[in-house]
């Protein structure tokens, strides 16, 4: 109940004493002189490695140099490359120590799921590496119904027999665990999600307490 988020189009529980925004909020904050930059202690930035982006490169390099000395940093990323440079920096633009934490392996795990069918299909836990068979299943949630039952008799070994003038003969389904092609116009994955299956997908994180959650749509 105490953690905001701000972003450019909204803004919730802009009190908290948390508060999640974009780097460029803060930049803008920070421009302002907004009276909240008084009150900042902790500045948490995380996918800290974006300040390589050629874009937005330059909002986090501003926003670091511009925060006041008495606020604290804390980057966080698990792809920053330099990171002794990367820190050197820090510690001469804001003339203070900087200690490195670092592993060799990720301390949280990710997981890969994919929303098809009503239903979450993991297809990678941790070092598990991928899941075809998750895959699979999400694929055949996407087909119409038709295709599904094709595929899942193609999955039990069941033909299908076809008859014409020359006799007969057993026709077997091709199974769905390949990936659909890139660029497909028929393929489902590509399809824009309707109203209906986001609802739906916050109904099952809400019933799963799974919630907050935080979606990107490109």
């Amino acid at each position: 109940e105490d953690v905001g988020l701000i972003t450019g189009d909204m803004q919730i529980g802009a009190d908290g004493s948390c508060l999640i925004m974009t780097t460029e909020i803060l930049r803008s904050m920070l421009y302002r002189g907004a009276d909240l930059i008084r009150d900042i202690e902790w500045v948490i930035f995380d996918e800290v490695h974006y300040i390589n982006d050629s874009e937005r490169g330059v909002v986090w390099e501003e926003v670091i140099i511009m925060l006041p000395d008495y606020v604290n940093l804390i980057f966080l990323s698990a792809t920053t490359p330099n990171t002794i440079e990367f820190s050197e920096w820090i510690g001469r633009t804001k003339r203070k120590p900087v200690h490195v934490i670092r592993t060799n392996y990720r301390p949280v795990p990710l997981s890969h799921h994919l929303w098809a069918g009503l239903k979450l299909h993991s297809i990678m836990e941790g070092k598990q590496g991928f899941k075809p068979s998750g895959y699979s299943e999400a694929a055949k949630a996407l087909l119409p119904a038709s295709a599904r039952a094709a595929a899942e008799n193609g999955g039990t070994g069941k033909g299908v027999k076809t008859c014409g003038k020359g006799g007969s003969a057993s026709v077997k389904p091709s199974s769905v665990a390949a990936k659909p092609a890139s660029g497909s116009r028929l393929s489902s994955w590509q399809a824009q999600g309707s109203k209906q299956d986001w609802i739906s997908l916050t109904r099952f994180l809400e019933r799963e307490g799974l919630m907050p959650t935080v979606c990107f749509s490109f």
